[in-house]
């Protein structure tokens, strides 16, 4: 009885994982975009480093976490190479894919461009049930530690014509389990194919003062689950400092700042605020980023 209590837990701990949130949700992705499409690598020909650090639900002990890295550079040759790497952490699950992107630039006029872009990688994933306690306050020895790893393929397409752009992107294509069951113990978790979008423009309002206006929608979807939709809406003071909001369609919204440290150091920081009422005993959220433009 003890054994299917704790089973019985666990399995809605997942499951709700899954409907939720089954992959990472961050505010600013304009700033690490390859994380969810291999096409937006060194989309400027540029060279880029981008760090991000998400702490979500703060009151709930052993919330998610997320931690992000993105790094992409220009080969030349009309191509890019880069690395992105997402760690989620929830109560005991914990889950990191690491991808190599690579894109390719195809000039469509003289202002416009198409990418196309493939991502190969892997997912670690790992269930430490180490500290899960029965009733009786005990560790049950019967529930042990799960580990896999699950390669996995994605692949994108990125247009940019001027101040504008559209991001069509799925990182990992491949639908897989996580882990399996044995011994009538509950070890399963699955993964579904998931669909980002995103759609943006910079709007000059004060060319004497360079403030602009950069609004932006940010979409993702996935079978069996609702979809999730961002709407985002920044203004840029002389490229140095960009202050706005986030409002993620029925769940939470927000505020962006950003400082440009000098032309190359970028830092940013996201608070967000849950609109829903069973969300709110939860806590907020921070979302902190650092970028390096080479």
């Amino acid at each position: 009885m003890k054994k299917l209590s704790i089973v019985l837990i666990l399995l809605f701990l997942i499951s709700s994982k899954i409907v939720a949130q089954q992959e990472s949700v961050i505010s600013q992705y304009r700033q690490q975009m390859s994380l969810f499409n291999p096409a937006a690598v060194c989309v400027d020909n540029g060279s880029k480093l981008a760090i991000l650090h998400r702490m979500q639900w703060m009151n709930i002990p052993s919330s998610p976490v997320t931690t992000s890295l993105t790094y992409g550079f220009y080969l030349g040759k009309n191509t890019g190479l880069g690395l992105s790497v997402i760690s989620d952490k929830v109560f005991i699950a914990s889950s990191t894919f690491v991808g190599i992107d690579y894109s390719y630039k195809l000039k469509i006029n003289k202002n416009s461009y198409v990418y196309l872009g493939i991502k190969a990688g892997g997912s670690f994933y790992s269930l430490n049930t180490y500290n899960l306690k029965t009733y009786s306050g005990f560790s049950d020895a019967s529930l042990n530690a799960m580990s896999s790893f699950k390669p996995n393929v994605g692949f994108g397409i990125y247009y940019k014509s001027g101040d504008f752009y559209i991001s069509l992107g799925t990182p990992r294509m491949l639908s897989t389990k996580r882990a399996k069951e044995n011994n009538e113990m509950l070890s399963v978790a699955g993964h579904r194919m998931h669909f980002y979008s995103s759609i943006g423009y910079v709007f000059l309002i004060n060319k004497f003062n360079n403030i602009k206006l950069k609004p932006s929608i940010f979409s993702r979807n996935v079978i069996g689950a609702p979809s999730s939709i961002d709407f985002n809406t920044m203004v840029s003071f002389n490229n140095k400092f960009d202050l706005g909001a986030t409002y993620r369609v029925g769940t939470s919204f927000g505020v962006i700042a950003q400082l440009a440290i000098n032309k190359n150091l970028l830092i940013g920081w996201n608070y967000e605020i849950f609109s829903k009422p069973e969300l709110s005993n939860t806590g907020d959220s921070h979302e902190f980023m650092l970028a390096y433009q080479f």
